[in-house]
């Protein structure tokens, strides 16, 4: 190094606060192994490459309202906000706020289904196709047609309507399955947006031109 650049280099070095910041931020978003003081004194290549580093991290911007050193703050405090948000985003609870109300429904129709509609769904007579209690009913409904229809239709109703009543304690189960699935899917979105944030400002840091050009000498 010139004499010039060397007396630079170890004003540079005195620098505690923005060499640190600046090793923390090739660390952190560059996967950029961290360099000690020691080593920087030891390699000549690098020192001449750092200190050209270090100059256009205290350069003023374009408006020469702020040093470029400041980005590495802000960024640096965006990521820790978006780490904050990853840990927030894997212990959130993504169940849906009725669930617990859908739950105490689902248990209230197996009740239903076990003590009425499941006995009524097999209560059969047996080697008859009617309800034990209903053959009043179709004796009645040897008097006239319109007597038996409406036996027919209440015979075949009640077996329906336990039909419907079982078979909807199925559906009620799968949705309650399905919220669980649509939970889990809400949370790996979640994750997966913050963890797309956290790429997206990576790559904006490694793609400013100083650190290209440190990186890639």
């Amino acid at each position: 190094m010139k004499r010039l650049e060397r007396e630079e280099y170890e004003r540079m070095i005195d620098d505690n606060y923005h060499l640190d910041l600046i090793d923390e931020v090739l660390e952190t978003f560059c996967d950029y192994p961290k360099k000690g003081k020691e080593q920087r004194l030891q390699d000549a290549g690098y020192k001449q490459n750092y200190l050209n580093l270090y100059r256009e991290s205290i350069k003023e911007d374009f408006f020469y309202t702020k040093n470029r050193i400041m980005f590495y703050e802000e960024q640096l405090n965006n990521l820790k906000t978006l780490k904050t948000d990853m840990i927030d985003a894997e212990e959130a609870d993504y169940t849906d706020d009725s669930l617990a109300t859908a739950i105490t429904s689902f248990v209230f129709i197996c009740l239903v289904n076990w003590f009425i509609f499941g006995p009524l769904f097999i209560g059969w007579e047996p080697d008859t196709t009617h309800y034990g209690f209903l053959t009043w009913l179709q004796q009645f409904g040897e008097l006239h047609w319109f007597i038996f229809l409406v036996y027919l239709c209440v015979n075949y109703g009640i077996w329906l309507l336990s039909l419907l009543m079982l078979f909807s304690t199925f559906s009620f189960f799968f949705g309650l399955f399905k919220r669980k699935l649509t939970a889990e899917q809400q949370k790996e979105k979640a994750l997966s947006s913050v963890a797309s944030k956290i790429e997206n400002l990576c790559n904006e840091v490694k793609s400013k031109k100083y650190i290209k050009r440190f990186l890639n000498a």
